[in-house]
């Protein structure tokens, strides 16, 4: 059983080590140093604790942060320091010393026999029970435990074999059929990547175009009409290659007839790529398209965002036009009938002087009064009075 040993406190913060009234005696193995580290020792691991009293100096290796004291004799104080790295070292912490019993009398002499005597006869008359081998088999491996019986296993034992577990040899035998197995799936999973990698291209190739059919204005329903197109072709090869990627997935059930079959996807996708040429070269480039309404160029398509302000601004010129020729017509409908009303007056007016001149003609005008008469009367000047006769 080891000895518990009196722990001395030592307190280092940043390179200032101190011991708070610490005290220990000279001539004693039972004291050990606890250090309190501040924050920035913790990144260090190793480190080398510096004992100095008197002459003596001793170095101490260390990790944690718990060492023991040397032997100390015949001093009245003993510095401790720490150091570490390229380098991290501290100020020395004092440790009052308290002299011994050997120290003011020197080293005690070795004991008289008779005290050997009576120690050895006190230590052989102790009973010590000691253990026994047992008769038990060894237990199989299990859930660890100290265990609490005081039997022993003797040399020779053997531990039972655990037949619920895989051998060395059967993992082995397992590895290499998983190792086959791997092999067998990287080969065919190679040949998938090989008979897709066109598909992928179309694929790509097709939805850059829809991409391109979508910023067009002017060709926009070609253009989908294009990729949609292009893109039912991929997808329908895309489905195809789905079907032959999942028969090859099946381990070892890949043959001449399904190979055949990825052949015939392949020159289908050949025998598209004119379509898929021809969507290339006829798309128009996003960058040509024009967002504005300020553009004098005559060989460049309108933004469909353009075309909205377009549509907007055209819807709100009709509403005004409208709504203008709704104020000229009624404008106009106004002055025909204060026309029709002036025309019924002067119509009225020119009866009223026809009665009039006839009238008077009764009574003797002469033809030249009554063309002055008529002239006056049309222009608006009445000169006759109806009641005045004006007879020669």
């Amino acid at each position: 059983m080891s000895k518990k040993k009196k722990i001395i406190h030592i307190y280092i913060e940043g390179n200032i080590a101190k011991s708070p009234s610490e005290k220990i005696v000279c001539d004693n193995k039972n004291y050990r140093i606890k250090f309190h580290f501040s924050e920035e020792w913790e990144e260090e691991y190793a480190k080398t604790a510096i004992f100095a009293f008197n002459e003596n100096l001793t170095d101490e290796p260390f990790t944690g942060d718990e060492i023991d004291i040397p032997s100390v004799s015949d001093a009245t104080m003993l510095l401790v320091g720490v150091c570490a790295g390229d380098l991290r070292t501290t100020t020395p912490a004092v440790v009052e010393c308290l002299p011994s019993a050997r120290g003011i009398k020197g080293a005690p002499p070795d004991p008289q026999p008779n005290l050997y005597d009576r120690l050895m006869e006190l230590i052989n008359g102790l009973q010590i029970e000691k253990g026994k081998p047992t008769d038990k088999v060894p237990l199989m491996d299990g859930e660890a435990s100290v265990g609490a019986s005081e039997e022993y296993a003797r040399g020779d034992h053997v531990h039972p074999t655990d037949i619920s577990r895989a051998s060395a040899k059967d993992l082995e035998a397992v590895g290499k059929k998983v190792e086959s197995h791997a092999l067998t799936i990287s080969e065919h999973e190679r040949k998938i990547a090989a008979n897709s990698e066109n598909y992928s291209e179309t694929l790509r190739i097709a939805k850059e175009a829809k991409a391109t059919a979508e910023g067009i204005s002017g060709n926009v329903n070609t253009a989908y009409g294009l990729a949609d197109s292009a893109l039912k072709v991929a997808l329908e090869v895309k489905e195809e290659c789905e079907l032959y990627h999942d028969e090859v997935k099946a381990l070892l059930e890949v043959d001449d007839e399904t190979l055949n079959e990825l052949q015939e996807v392949v020159d289908y996708i050949k025998s598209n790529k004119s379509l898929i040429d021809e969507i290339t070269i006829k798309k128009v480039n996003v960058a040509d398209i024009v967002d504005n309404l300020n553009s004098t160029a005559t060989n460049k398509p309108l933004s469909a965002n353009m075309g909205r302000a377009l549509k907007e601004s055209l819807t709100e010129e009709v509403a005004r036009a409208k709504a203008a020729e709704g104020s000229t017509v009624t404008a106009l409908t106004e002055e025909v009938a204060r026309a029709k009303a002036a025309e019924k007056t002067n119509a009225d007016n020119l009866n009223a002087h026809i009665t009039e001149y006839e009238e008077k003609a009764l009574k003797g005008y002469t033809v030249s009064d009554r063309k002055t008469y008529e002239r006056e009367t049309l222009n608006g000047i009445k000169i006759y009075d109806s009641g005045t006769d004006y007879n020669d």
